[in-house]
């Protein structure tokens, strides 16, 4: 098993439900297979994917990115500056 550290930002929080948290994946897990088992565990948050980017420690990647063990993924919304 590979461990990841998600964290979440902004209005994510709420669909994740927390801050940060703790996931265990089957190696070869994806971006898109992490997303897919927390919107299993937070169905609320399922409706926002498509709406949030992903980042993998610190650099933001497509849903088809590997993750490795100690790998830190980031949910962020969508936001706008002026």
């Amino acid at each position: 098993m590979i461990h990841v550290r998600v964290l979440a930002f902004a209005s994510a929080v709420d669909s994740l439900g927390c801050r940060e948290r703790a996931m265990e994946l089957p190696p070869g897990a994806r971006v898109a297979d992490a997303l897919a088992n927390l919107s299993l565990e937070r169905p609320q948050l399922a409706a926002r994917i498509p709406a949030l980017a992903t980042s993998v420690n610190g650099q933001i990647v497509a849903a088809d990115r590997l993750l490795n063990d100690g790998d830190e993924m980031a949910l962020l919304p969508q936001f706008s500056g002026g």
